[in-house]
Formats: structure tokens, C-alpha cells, sequence
């Protein structure tokens, strides 16, 4: 699915709280895009009030494997005018697709789920509360995440 260009010129990446996959596909996306040569522009947000400010420490160990730093993010909740001034808009799950809908009806048509892309659909959350027994699994979702990146700036190259 997807193996036509979009327009990826102020990406927004969606997750629930907006401190472990939504900002970390934004840092991804950036530092890609740098590297590519791209200018394109990404930024994040929650779907749901976050009582985390800011990403778990094993968290940003895992992202600065990706070359991406988070030590300066904090979680922010996505509002009405990022999703408008969005080109394109890639959540994680069937929960921030349909938040996203309900709060701006007219931008279902740009609208996506980011895994897939290269055919996993949603991209799962990891409960922050068992974070230290979820390594292997925040691995396996940066590792999705990332290729799933590298898969759609490839298609926008094209």
C-alpha cells in the first residue's frame, strides 16, 4: 500500500501521549530528510493529555541508537490547527485515526497509518508503567517505525 508520492511537506505524526512513538518518528523523519537533502518539515502529537512530560530515560537511549535525541521533547497534545496545517498525517492506531477525523472531519483523505506502509497496519503502543520489561519491544518499534520512514521518503523520491 501507498507506493504513490505524497505531499511530505509539514508532516504530522500522531500517537495517544506523545512520548515514545510519535516523537520519535518526527525525530526519525527530520533527521532523514536532513540527510536526504529533503527540506521537509515533521512535528508530533498526542491524541490524550499525557501525565509523562517527557520520554522515559530507556526510551532516549534507545532512540540516540537511531541517531535521534528526545532529551528535549515534551509531550505535547495535538490541537486543531497542526492537523490543518498538516500535508500529510500518519497515527499509529484506529483510535488516533478516528480522533483525528472527529476533530477535523475534512482531512480523512490525508490521513494514513504509518505501518502501513510497509504492510503492519497499526504500530502498538508500550506501557510505560512495565517500561524496563518493554525493551525488546521499544526496540522493535523503532525499528518499525524507522524502516517504515525510510520506506515512504523512498516512495517520494520516485
Amino acid at each position: 500500500m501507498g507506493g504513490y508520492p505524497l505531499d511530505l511537506s509539514n508532516t504530522l505524526f500522531v500517537c495517544s501521549g506523545n512520548i515514545f512513538r510519535s516523537p520519535f518518528a518526527e525525530g526519525y523523519f527530520k533527521k532523514r530528510s536532513k540527510e536526504l537533502g529533503l527540506g521537509l518539515h515533521g512535528f508530533s502529537g498526542g491524541t490524550e493529555n499525557q501525565i509523562y512530560p517527557q520520554p522515559h530515560k530507556i526510551v532516549l537511549k534507545l532512540a540516540k541508537d537511531y541517531g535521534v535525541d528526545l532529551s528535549k521533547h515534551f509531550a505535547r497534545q495535538i490541537q486543531i490547527i497542526d492537523i490543518e496545517m498538516s500535508s500529510a498525517i500518519f497515527v499509529m492506531e484506529k483510535l488516533h485515526f478516528k480522533r483525528i477525523v472527529e476533530l477535523c472531519p475534512t482531512v480523512e483523505f490525508k490521513t494514513k497509518y504509518l505501518g502501513n506502509f510497509i504492510g503492519n497496519g497499526e504500530i502498538a503502543d508500550v506501557k510505560i508503567s512495565n517500561i524496563v520489561n518493554e525493551i525488546h519491544n521499544i526496540q522493535n518499534t523503532f525499528k518499525l517505525i524507522s524502516h517504515t520512514i525510510d520506506h515512504l521518503l523512498k516512495i517520494n523520491q520516485s
